[in-house]
């Protein structure tokens, strides 16, 4: 099975808590069923069960690590864009 690192649904999440919760699965059997990481997830059951709140974190967020976000997207944009038309500049200056 590959990363699922910002694929899964708070569906199937939920669907897996329940399914630990009652004790019909284990937390490996149930992140693996479910398609959800397994880490994020234990650690989402170790809190609701020790009766801490369970924040949920958005799946397709734009922060999916521990790193912050430098540019905006629009910024990012302009980057690549500018980027790409020094490269293509490039190219055209070896090619005379």
């Amino acid at each position: 099975m590959g990363k699922i690192r910002g694929n899964w649904d708070e569906k199937d999440m939920t669907l897996a808590m329940d399914k630990v919760i009652s004790k019909e699965m284990t937390v490996r059997a149930a992140s693996t069923r479910c398609a959800v990481p397994k880490s994020t997830f234990r650690d989402r059951v170790k809190n609701l069960l020790g009766r801490k709140e369970a924040t949920a974190k958005p799946c397709c967020s734009d922060n999916k690590g521990t790193f912050n976000r430098t540019f905006h997207r629009d910024q990012e944009e302009i980057l690549y864009n500018h980027v790409k038309a020094l490269d293509s500049q490039l190219i055209a200056f070896k090619q005379t």
